[in-house]
């Protein structure tokens, strides 16, 4: 992300380049950015974008080969291709390898994808030829910069508190924080600055947040708050079946780092090893500090039970679910 920045800066484009990662603000921003520098902005007559699975790579290919109108470049998007995945399609990934080397200097091309497998014959080819970009989640630390550089711009400032309320809310995906602030600078116009308050008069609340709450609740046998927290989340109108899911996946990931942990090994490790994003393992750590191994099997195997039940048509969904709350927070 570094270099493609870099390139944008000085004005000195790659013949190609691929976009990929979970981090989908980052990706779209910095592929509006492209299409501003290679091709002149949306609507020009020097962009042309491709979407969707196995687009026609010869057409691709031709447009790639037509000189600019009036310009200095053209760019080629493709998004979503496929071509960087299993199973792609060969004879495609094996024109664009083949042309890869034989782009043209009045051109840009640029793949947009999700996913890829760095392992493909494609992605090594584009890696080679130009830049392959990782949008991954970004720190905690960055996104505090990163709001408060946003604030800044506004003339707008926080409480130390506020934002860590605030980041606790939204999370690491910047889709949502970039909503979310919005939603707080509208809300606190004309105001000395953003509080504590603030933030919990407008800012929503993950799902994944409550089940946090859910599982601590749990863990103290305190049942009506369980139950509380149950009701809020269908007021939300989110399904009990997925309610379940983030409660079975939310255990299942606390025993993983319950795991760790036994091996003694740090968060940083642990964050790479497993793959939880800071934000999720900080919360994690709280709570397997109060949660032994057994109890967390338990759980696990509980709502594996209540998903079968469910399944196989011998309980209602939110029966069941219920039902699960009641036995979590039983006295042991």
């Amino acid at each position: 992300m570094k270099r493609v920045a870099e390139d944008l800066k000085k004005g000195a484009l790659a013949r190609v380049y691929l976009f990929f990662g979970e981090e989908t603000y980052l990706r779209q921003h910095y592929k509006e950015k492209m299409i501003r520098a290679a091709a002149g902005g949306e609507g020009s007559m020097n962009l042309n974008i491709h979407r969707g699975k196995n687009p026609p790579a010869s057409d691709l290919i031709s447009e790639a080969q037509t000189l600019p109108f009036f310009a200095e470049t053209r760019l080629v998007l493709a998004e979503d291709t496929g071509w960087f995945a299993p199973g792609a399609d060969a004879d495609s990934v094996d024109l664009m390898i083949a042309f890869l080397k034989e782009i043209p200097e009045t051109t840009v091309l640029l793949f947009c994808e999700e996913s890829v497998d760095k392992r493909s014959r494609l992605y090594k080819a584009v890696a080679k030829a130009g830049r392959a970009a990782e949008f991954a989640y970004q720190t905690e630390e960055t996104l505090r910069r990163w709001v408060m550089a946003r604030l800044k711009e506004q003339g707008v400032s926080i409480t130390g508190e506020a934002l860590q309320e605030f980041l606790e809310r939204t999370g690491d995906d910047m889709t949502r924080i970039d909503a979310e602030l919005s939603k707080l600078l509208a809300y606190t116009v004309g105001t000395p600055g953003i509080r504590r308050e603030d933030v919990q008069a407008v800012c929503s609340v993950r799902p994944e947040n409550r089940i946090f709450d859910m599982i601590d609740a749990i863990s103290a046998g305190d049942r009506k708050k369980a139950l509380d927290l149950y009701e809020d989340l269908l007021a939300l109108r989110e399904a009990p079946q997925k309610i379940l899911v983030l409660l079975e996946r939310q255990y299942r990931m606390l025993l993983q780092v319950k795991s760790m942990q036994e091996m003694n090994w740090g968060r940083a490790q642990m964050s790479e090893q497993s793959g939880i994003r800071d934000f999720v393992l900080r919360k994690c750590l709280k709570q397997t500090d109060r949660l032994s191994e057994r109890s967390l099997r338990a759980a696990v195997e509980a709502c594996a039970d209540a998903d079968e039940r469910i399944k196989t048509g011998r309980a209602d969904e939110r029966v069941a679910l219920e039902m699960l709350l009641m036995q979590l927070t039983a006295p042991k």
